[in-house]
């Protein structure tokens, strides 16, 4: 059910195995099925996902065996014939978003649906819609809006029944959405009080089917809203909702005997231990066979349905293997060291993000496929993960002037941030608690016997500390008041250098974390236009640097397409074919 449901009028052909789409909206149960079906053909845009925001970056490169195709993507020269760059399948997806949300609006108001039946439905279907736009506003920069729910493929060829609009109008218009959606908590967790989140008018959306459980494929909205407003520049904002997906959790027993509480989608479990040596865990495991508090939304692949596992074929040698870490992607975990100053992130890099050897393979997508049973390419896509919200969520507050705290949270975490004499200073994102008055920044990580309390951040320790690493600093000279050597809390001196300083770091342990995801690209452009806007040509600098990064530790030549990425922000985005 979940793969075969396609809109007639996007195909402009009725599937024999489909529903005439007259009798899809008949009640709460097709649009169930309708939702599940879109799903589905999210799960099949997920390659093209991939390869749009890992190969246009610097962590992913091609082999030998990679056709035209993919070497254009990767040397910044595609045309519109090039399939990676056409836009249809997101297209598709946007054509049926809006079929879905024009016919639940009419099955609302013909009572085929109850108002909370609608809500959570309709808000379903917008989190897709708004995903897809904002993949397709990073991809192409301005690109044709449609919202006509009558409208099909052919109507992104009419610039008059689809007008284009600049990225930054199409930001404006997904807030606009955003602002209209009805619920906002995601299907299928539990409050503090284990509460279930929704009213059980959403319940038949959470099933098994061909032994998938549905829980934790619908995205969750608190996180991809955070993204949009992020990519506004609304910080504050981008914050809040970043925080509220933080703070959705599930109960653990802890065995202090303190009683239970909250398992956030932290950087750790809830008793502080560090991960890092079954980091690979996430990626190994069977689909929703994995811990809960750090995978957030994914998608099941398996060989019975389409479109299979597209890793396999990209990835692994049993494939045709035309993908591959880029040395710089390796160089990066190799010049990290522990806190045993021991040299290298093992605990991420080295056979966890990638296979070793002289043909490296990007093992993180392909960590469930055993080479010696080749038939068996069931597998998963992890979409969003806890700790890629934790380094989204640092981004917004360093760039909100919270800089205290994103150190801490990308270091060793709120109890280890204070390492001065007393008397503590007031301002401090240590001594257990963040103190702040914005609640969205604030951090109780305080934990103690006399009486036995736990907060319930207490088990943060950090990204770094998590991977077991050295904290990373910035220049204290450069962009602190030193005059006073005996104040532990010196002030700020250059607060937009200190912002971009610790931003460069964030960037750098995303690529460490984050790696072959699917959001590297994304954090270049966001970050690429942001330092543009700030200081003309700094982020075109930034970005044909970065991109350039990745052939030079190849020992190849810049091709022309990346040297043209710090000439002008128009060739950062892919060609268009209406």
């Amino acid at each position: 059910m979940i793969s075969v449901f396609s809109c007639k009028k996007t195909f402009d052909y009725q599937p024999e195995n489909v529903l005439d789409i007259t009798k899809n909206y008949q009640d709460v149960n097709d649009a169930d099925a309708v939702i599940l079906g879109l799903y589905g053909k999210f799960a099949k845009v997920m390659d093209k996902y991939i390869v749009l925001n890992e190969l246009q970056g610097d962590l992913m490169d091609v082999t030998p065996n990679a056709d035209k195709y993919l070497k254009e993507i990767n040397e910044h020269s595609a045309t519109t014939d090039n399939p990676w760059a056409d836009p249809k399948p997101f297209y598709a997806l946007v054509i049926d978003c809006n079929d879905i949300m024009y016919n639940f609006k009419e099955m609302l108001r013909t009572r085929r649906m109850t108002q909370a039946e609608f809500d959570i439905r309709y808000s379903e279907v917008t989190t897709v819609w708004v995903w897809v736009y904002l993949q397709l506003g990073i991809q192409y920069g301005s690109v044709p809006f449609v919202t006509d729910p009558l409208a099909t493929i052919d109507a992104v060829k009419d610039p008059s029944k689809s007008p284009t609009v600049s990225f930054d109008v199409l930001i404006d218009n997904l807030i606009a959405m955003i602002r209209t959606v009805p619920v906002l908590n995601p299907i299928a967790l539990t409050d503090e009080t284990h509460t279930p989140i929704i009213v059980t008018a959403g319940s038949s959306l959470i099933r098994v089917i061909d032994g998938y459980s549905t829980s934790r494929m619908f995205l969750n909205r608190y996180f991809l809203f955070g993204d949009v407003f992020l990519w506004k520049g609304s910080y504050a904002e981008a914050a809040h909702y970043y925080r509220a997906a933080m703070d959705l959790s599930e109960y653990v027993k802890i065995s202090s005997g303190s009683g239970s509480y909250p398992d956030f989608f932290r950087v750790t479990g809830s008793k502080g231990e560090a991960t890092g040596p079954t980091w690979d865990s996430d990626f190994i495991s069977p689909f929703d066979g994995d811990i809960k508090s750090d995978i957030i939304s994914q998608v099941p692949f398996d060989k019975k349905f389409q479109p299979g596992n597209p890793f396999i074929s990209l990835f692994s040698h049993a494939g045709k293997y035309l993908l591959k870490p880029s040395a710089k992607s390796i160089n990066n975990w190799d010049i990290q060291y522990r806190s045993d100053n021991s040299p290298i992130d093992i605990y991420r890099g080295p056979d966890k993000s990638y296979s070793m050897g002289p043909e490296p393979e990007v093992k993180k997508l392909i960590a469930g496929f055993n080479k010696l049973n080749p038939l068996e390419t069931t597998g998963k896509f992890i979409i969003q993960r806890s700790r890629g919200l934790h380094l989204r969520f640092l981004e917004a507050a360093n760039r909100d002037g919270r800089d205290q705290l994103a150190y801490a949270l990308l270091n060793n975490g709120l109890k280890a941030a204070y390492t001065g004499p007393p008397p503590v200073p007031a301002n401090v994102v240590n001594i257990m608690q963040s103190f702040d008055a914005n609640p969205d920044y604030y951090f109780d990580a305080r934990a103690g016997q006399f009486p036995p309390y736990v907060g319930i951040w207490s088990g943060n320790i950090g990204i770094r500390g998590n991977a077991s690493l050295v904290p990373v600093k910035v220049d204290s000279v450069k962009y602190f008041d030193m005059s006073v050597p005996a104040l532990w809390d010196k002030p700020v001196k250059d607060a937009k250098g200190l912002a971009i300083a610790q931003e460069d770091l964030i960037l750098k342990e995303n690529a460490l974390e984050m790696a072959f995801e699917g959001v590297r690209w994304t954090d270049l452009v966001r970050v690429g236009l942001r330092r543009e806007k700030e200081i003309p040509g700094s982020g075109l600098a930034f970005m044909q640097a970065t991109v350039a990064a990745k052939f030079i530790a190849a020992g190849k030549s810049v091709p022309p397409g990346v040297a043209q990425l710090g000439s002008s922000v128009a060739n950062w985005y892919l060609p268009f074919k209406r």
